[in-house]
C-alpha cells in the first residue's frame, strides 16, 4: 500500500487516490501492481511503513529512492542493496538524475512507470499486428514485469492495434511459455457453442485468453465466476491456468454502468494494460513501417516524404493491421527502392473523405453519445464503420477486413445505423 500524505493537493477515497496532479508512478511487483499520484514534493521510496511510496517487495531497501517533483522529476538512490535504474540506466547512490513521462523505473526487482495526465493504464506501444517494440524500450520492461508477475490481466485496445501478439509475449515471457496456450472466444460462449470449463481444463499450466470478454452476458459473465472458482478448487495453485482477457472497449467503465459484473472485473484487472490507438502514435508510425517492411521483404524499401506525410494525416480506423495492409499493397504496387505517396492507393488524409461517403453526415444518425454506456459504444462503433469505409473507398469486404468482422455483420450493422451501403468508389 502507499501513503499519500505527502502530496497536499490530492487525497484519497475509498482506497483509490484523486485529485488533481498531473503526474502518478505506476509500482509492478510480483503480488500486483498499484497507483501513486505524485504532487509536488519530495517522495520517499522503499520498503519502510513510513515510506511515502511503500513497496513491499523483499528486493526493495527500507529507504531505497527518493523522488523529487517540482517542474521536472528527479530520481535519487539512497544507497539501496540492489540498485535504482531510470530507463535502463543504474544511477549511483545520492546523485539526482532527470526523469521523464514514459520511463522506467526500477527499484530492485520492482518496476514503476512514470506517467503524465489522467490516463491510469500502462501503456504497451505496439509497433505492429504481430509484434510490439522489443528493444529494450520502456515498454517492453514493463511488459516482461508482468509476464513475470503471473497474475490475471487485461488487455484493453482497439480492433488491431496488437493485442493479440501482446497477449503471446506475455505468455512466451512467463514462467508459463512451455504451457499451452488457450483462446476461448467469448461470443462462442455465449451463444453456448463453448465449454468454458473445458478451456480452463485445456490451459492447465499454461495461459487462457478470453477474447473480448465484454461479449458474455450477465449470465455467461456467472457462468466465468463460477467456473473460473471451480477450476480454482479442483486445480494444484501451481498449475492453474492464468487467464488473460481481451477488450475492444473500457471495461472499468462498463462495470461503471452496470454492464459488467464489478466482482468479475477486479478478477480479471489485476494489472491492465492499454495498447494505444495508432492515430494516437503519428510520431511512432513511421517507425512502426519501417519495421513491418523489414518483416514483410528482406530489401525493405524507403518512404518518400510525400508518402509520410499522407501516412501520418490518415485517421487509421483499423489501426496498425490497416497500416500492415496499406504496405503490403504499396508493397505489390512498386518495383522502387522506395514508396511514394502514389503507391498507398485508398489512403487519405483525416480532412478529406471520398465523395459518396461525406453524403451521410455523421450528426444526422449517429446514436446519442450522452444517455448510457450501449449508446456511446454504439456512437464509437458507427463512426468507425464510417472511417473504416472512407479508408477503403466504400469497398465494404476491405473495410470489414480492418474492423475484424465479416462483410456480412458489417452490412447487418449498416442496417442497423441506417447507413446507405455504399458503391465502390
Amino acid at each position: 500500500m502507499a501513503d499519500f500524505s505527502n502530496d497536499a493537493n490530492t487525497k484519497t477515497q475509498g482506497g483509490e487516490h484523486v485529485g488533481q496532479a498531473e503526474r502518478f508512478l505506476r509500482v509492478f511487483t510480483a503480488r500486483g501492481s498499484f497507483d501513486v499520484v505524485l504532487g509536488d514534493g519530495t517522495w520517499t521510496v522503499g520498503r519502510a511503513s513510513d515510506a511515502h511510496v511503500r513497496i513491499d517487495d523483499s528486493s526493495v531497501s527500507r529507504v531505497h529512492a527518493r523522488l523529487h517533483i517540482g517542474a521536472h522529476v528527479l530520481l535519487e538512490d539512497l544507497g539501496s542493496a540492489n540498485g535504482t535504474r531510470a530507463g535502463g540506466r543504474v544511477l549511483e547512490p545520492r546523485k539526482p538524475v532527470l526523469v521523464t513521462s514514459g520511463m522506467s523505473l526500477e527499484f530492485g526487482e520492482a518496476l514503476g512507470v512514470l506517467r503524465e495526465g489522467r490516463d491510469r493504464s500502462p501503456t504497451m506501444q505496439s509497433t505492429q499486428e504481430t509484434g510490439v517494440r522489443g528493444d529494450g524500450s520502456d515498454e517492453d520492461r514493463v511488459l516482461l514485469r508482468v509476464a513475470r508477475a503471473d497474475l490475471p490481466v487485461l488487455i484493453e485496445g482497439e480492433t488491431g492495434a496488437g493485442k493479440d501478439y501482446t497477449v503471446q509475449r506475455l505468455h512466451a515471457r512467463s514462467r508459463r511459455a512451455t504451457g499451452p496456450l488457450v483462446r476461448a472466444s467469448c461470443a462462442l460462449v455465449r451463444a453456448g457453442r463453448l465449454d468454458l470449463g473445458e478451456c480452463f481444463d485445456r490451459a492447465v499450466a499454461g495461459t487462457l485468453i478470453l477474447d473480448e470478454v465484454t461479449n458474455l452476458d450477465a449470465q455467461g459473465q456467472a457462468l466465468l465466476v463460477g467456473v473460473w472458482e471451480s477450476a480454482s478448487e479442483k486445480t494444484n495453485p501451481a498449475d492453474m491456468a492464468r487467464v488473460v482477457s481481451m477488450s475492444s472497449v473500457a471495461l472499468e467503465e462498463a462495470a461503471a454502468a452496470g454492464a459488467f459484473r464489478p466482482d468479475l472485473y477486479y478478477r480479471l484487472a489485476h494489472l491492465t494494460l492499454r495498447i494505444p490507438p495508432l492515430r494516437e502514435r503519428t510520431d511512432e508510425l513511421i517507425d512502426i513501417a519501417s519495421a513491418i517492411l523489414a518483416e514483410l521483404t528482406e530489401t525493405p524499401p524507403l518512404l518518400s516524404a510525400d508518402a509520410v506525410r499522407l501516412l501520418r494525416g490518415h485517421a487509421w480506423p483499423g489501426n496498425v493491421r490497416e497500416l500492415r495492409m496499406a504496405l503490403e499493397r504499396a508493397l505489390a504496387f512498386s518495383n522502387s527502392r522506395v514508396l511514394t505517396a502514389s503507391h498507398f492507393q485508398g489512403i487519405e488524409p483525416r480532412a478529406v473523405q471520398p465523395r459518396r461517403m461525406s453524403a451521410t453526415p455523421v450528426a444526422d444518425t449517429a446514436p446519442s453519445m450522452n444517455q448510457s454506456l450501449k449508446e456511446a459504444a454504439e456512437a464509437a462503433e458507427y463512426q468507425r464503420i464510417l472511417e473504416a469505409l472512407r479508408a477503403c473507398s466504400g469497398n465494404q469486404t476491405r473495410a470489414a477486413k480492418l474492423l475484424g468482422i465479416s462483410r456480412g455483420t458489417l452490412i447487418s450493422r449498416l442496417q442497423r445505423y441506417n447507413v446507405p451501403r455504399p458503391r465502390k468508389l
